[in-house]
């Protein structure tokens, strides 16, 4: 299921860059450079707005909020800039604004699939969540170059294909996969799944990253291609390091990012030519691997403190989508009839200015540091003297289940897990099928974020003890 999970996601975004790259990049005959930067602009929109009403729409319903027909009307929506561009080879050109309107929509399709695809993650129980996100975003570039390459009168058909396969493999993957199907409860420490300093960098972020993509635009097609190569390089790279298991956190990530977009955006103000589109391609490869990781730790902040992912990683994704929103608005006005934007200097350092002046400010600190990081660092060892081994492994088992926040039938399941037992084991001591021990036992990988057993019993020996 995590392979069909990755093939479908990578689908979708591969659509998405196709759509932009092959379809806002040729305007369709008869529109303006003006309009095109409008069309960008819709479509970024949409995707905030798309992401707006997923909230809302979350707040009302239980988990289960994806349902065929809403993906159904996201797969009519998405259809219909590719449809265009066909028409329009044979002498049928969209108005202006209906265009406008078909980007403004598809916007909104594209926020919901990205958030239905984050969901099937979840059900799915991915053990590695940014390898899942990076890998997907390198195959979307790889599907995207196998796009651009063909003639351009296959392009839109293909990107047909693209969308038309991720939504049938979303809705046979969700057919397939455990939702809890529960109403979940929404305190009010819980209106976002991570600390509400990330809002504001993630909002300047994405202004960056928006001003970028209209740069990108007004390049041209090398420009592009450079960048997303840039990208697929960046994933790739992110991609290893996450199998690998090093130790990258959100935190040290962005760290990282603030200061490379930092020097970049430096260099770009005052730099042209092969400079200015290097330097592009920096800030998108950084773009992708900001995006991959974001997704994976909202995901994974969503999933430890048990939070519904429709309602929670929509409003995570809201600062980063609007910021590229107002920041493409931005670059657009200026770049209007121009071989490069007027005051380009100025907003690029403006950009630099305010990110160091946000980070300083609102730059996380170790308190906030992830659910899972604080888990951890274990602070209250258990008192074990005077208890035989069998009575210490149960203390032990208690007090991970209470630091993992594991429920009553999985703390059944670890404590046969600590003493070695199998799944088929399990099933006959509990009295449960072979299918809901192996559920249990995936969502207690899932929870310590440990993927074998023998490392869920090293958890176990290794917990601190206190002996009096």
């Amino acid at each position: 299921m995590e392979l069909l999970g990755i093939a479908g996601f990578s689908l979708m975004l591969s659509w998405s860059f196709s759509l932009f790259f092959c379809f806002l990049l040729r305007l369709p005959e008869g529109l303006e450079d003006a309009q095109g930067y409008l069309a960008i602009f819709l479509f970024f929109a949409g995707i905030v707005i798309g992401y707006l009403l997923i909230r809302l729409a979350a707040a009302r319903v239980t988990y289960r909020i994806m349902y065929r027909r809403i993906l159904v009307v996201c797969l009519l929506v998405s259809l219909g800039i590719p449809v265009s561009a066909i028409l329009s080879y044979f002498g049928i050109v969209f108005s202006s604004g209906l265009f406008a309107c078909l980007c403004l929509l598809t916007g909104l399709a594209t926020s919901y699939c990205i958030v239905s695809w984050l969901d099937i993650c979840g059900k799915t129980r991915v053990h590695n969540l940014l390898v899942f996100t990076s890998a997907s975003f390198s195959a979307g570039i790889l599907l995207f170059f196998l796009c651009y390459f063909m003639p351009v009168a296959m392009q839109p058909a293909t990107s047909i294909f693209f969308v038309t396969l991720s939504i049938a493999l979303l809705t046979f993957v969700n057919s397939r996969s455990q939702g809890n199907g529960e109403v979940v409860l929404r305190k009010r420490s819980d209106m976002f799944p991570s600390p509400l300093e990330f809002e504001p960098l993630f909002f300047v972020f994405g202004a960056v990253f928006g001003v970028v993509c209209v740069l990108l635009f007004k390049q041209g097609e090398q420009a592009l291609l450079m960048s997303a190569a840039a990208m697929f390089i960046a994933t790739v790279a992110l991609t290893v390091i996450a199998f690998l298991n090093f130790n990258l956190t959100m935190i040290g990530l962005l760290r990282v990012i603030i200061v490379a977009i930092v020097g970049v955006c430096l260099l770009v103000s005052a730099a042209s030519g092969l400079v200015l589109d290097l330097g592009l391609c920096a800030v998108s490869a950084l773009w992708a691997v900001f995006t991959a990781a974001n997704f994976a730790n909202l995901l994974k902040l969503v999933t430890i403190k048990k939070l519904q992912v429709f309602y929670h990683i929509s409003a995570g994704l809201i600062p980063k989508s609007a910021g590229f929103m107002v920041g493409a608005a931005g670059a657009a006005l200026l770049a209007q009839g121009r071989d490069l934007p007027l005051g380009l200097d100025i907003l690029m350092l403006s950009l630099v200015f305010a990110l160091v002046l946000v980070s300083m400010v609102f730059y996380p600190q170790t308190r906030h540091h992830e659910e899972e990081e604080k888990r951890e660092d274990f602070t209250a060892p258990v008192t074990v003297a005077g208890l035989g081994p069998e009575k210490a492994l149960d203390m032990k088992c208690e007090a991970v289940t209470k630091l993992y926040q594991l429920s009553p039938r999985e703390s059944d399941v670890l404590r046969y897990l600590a003493r070695g037992r199998n799944a088929e084991y399990i099933c006959e001591k509990l009295f449960v099928s072979s299918h809901t021990v192996k559920s249990h036992i995936y969502s207690i990988y899932r929870k310590t974020n440990m993927h074998t057993q023998q490392k869920i019993m090293d958890l176990i020996e290794e917990y601190p003890v206190k002996e009096i």
